[in-house]
């Protein structure tokens, strides 16, 4: 692609379907006379989709501060997860499909789609795998994680 003239402050390109590649894109300005040349080249890293995991509770809302890997969740006690996926084309955002699973079983489908509630009883330890499928685009493409939570023994402390 090249481009000239007034009004080319902007560069758009579209990406190959597999992630990890690089683009090289240069820049070339100068006056109008040529009396002043600058030229620059960057690089552009295409990123692999990915789900990043957050706590939610309705005092403090989306917990942004910690993406979850694995989650300490009190017996009897109740937690919502949000799910926010990076990377994906623009596109395709009004078109995920999310599939959430809990030690493989599927959960029921809720709006908002990207949010799961978990509840755990008292007396009930243990551990239980959150997974999340979002298929998205024309359904081809997929993105797959989760994360771990562990149910343990109320602690109180006087």
């Amino acid at each position: 692609f090249e481009g000239e003239g007034w009004g080319k402050d902007s560069f758009s390109f579209k990406t190959g379907i597999f992630s990890g590649e690089d683009y090289e894109v240069k820049v070339k300005v100068s006056s109008e006379k040529k009396t002043f040349e600058q030229e620059k080249t960057i690089i552009i890293k295409v990123s692999r989709p990915e789900i990043y995991f957050y706590e939610y509770n309705n005092l403090d809302n989306v917990k942004f501060q910690k993406s979850i890997l694995e989650f300490n969740l009190n017996a009897g006690e109740n937690i919502s997860f949000i799910a926010e996926p990076f990377f994906i084309p623009k596109n395709s955002v009004s078109r995920m499909d999310y599939s959430w699973k809990v030690n493989g079983d599927k959960t029921e489908k809720s709006e908002p789609f990207n949010m799961m509630h978990f509840s755990s009883e008292a007396g009930n330890l243990g551990t239980a795998d959150v997974n999340l499928k979002i298929e998205y685009s024309n359904f081809l493409d997929r993105l797959e994680s989760g994360f771990r939570v562990n149910v343990r023994k109320c602690l109180i402390k006087n």
